[in-house]
């Protein structure tokens, strides 16, 4: 009689799940699913929808780092669009004639000119946060 011989799944080749390995798994979800997903009153951690693994109260730091935070993320949601003034080195704009002296003066010494006569208005982000 030939002997049997195991041949492994290939990688390709979709392994059945076990049964009995499945429902005990899907026991410890359901025995865990409680505790990951209930609310706790106290703290910082009612703001939070999963209080494992904060089963503490928070520290001073902590808070003090969440109220930055909170406050960066609500100055970030709110960027609008504002006047600036930004220097140019050709028109159109409006001329300082400080700068313009300035910038003659650059030329004639051989320098790379690094005044910027011209002023004008542009929408640009606000810098904050």
């Amino acid at each position: 009689m030939p002997k049997l011989i195991h041949i492994p799944f290939s990688p390709h080749e979709e392994v059945p799940p076990d049964p009995k390995q499945e429902a005990s798994l899907n026991r410890k979800v359901e025995e865990k699913a409680p505790k990951l997903f209930r609310r706790e009153e106290r703290g910082l951690n009612r703001l939070l929808s999963l209080s494992y693994p904060w089963d503490r109260e928070p520290s001073a730091g902590e808070v003090r780092m969440f109220h930055e935070l909170e406050g960066a993320l609500r100055r970030a949601s709110f960027r609008e669009r504002d006047k600036a003034k930004v220097a140019f080195d050709r028109p159109p704009g409006r001329m300082s004639g400080r700068d313009m002296v300035q910038r003659r003066a650059q030329i004639q010494m051989g320098q790379l000119p690094t005044a910027r006569p011209w002023r004008r208005q542009v929408y640009a982000h606000t810098p904050s946060p």
